[in-house]
């Protein structure tokens, strides 16, 4: 009896818990966007801040949710991958 009650009540549990699907975190997405849009500036006879604020704000665009200094610092490392 407590077998079938357990694998009754183990059922209802799996039918109630949503599938759970494999979920890619933000920040290698922001890396990633981060990185490219880097590499698209990089090209460009303009200043540097003008390049980094360019690929600030779309990145504050694709991502509200992240903190700044976040987005900041995917920059910096998209930048130092680039030069290396």
């Amino acid at each position: 009896m407590r077998k079938w009650l357990a694998h009754v009540l183990q059922r209802v549990v799996e039918w109630l818990m949503p599938p759970i699907s494999p979920v890619i975190p933000v920040f290698s997405l922001l890396d990633r966007d981060a990185a490219q849009l880097v590499k698209q500036m990089a090209h460009l006879d303009v200043s540097g801040e003008y390049k980094r604020h360019q690929v600030y704000a779309a990145l504050i665009k694709a991502f509200p949710q992240i903190r700044h200094r976040d987005l900041g610092l995917a920059i910096e490392k998209a930048v130092q991958n680039l030069a290396s």
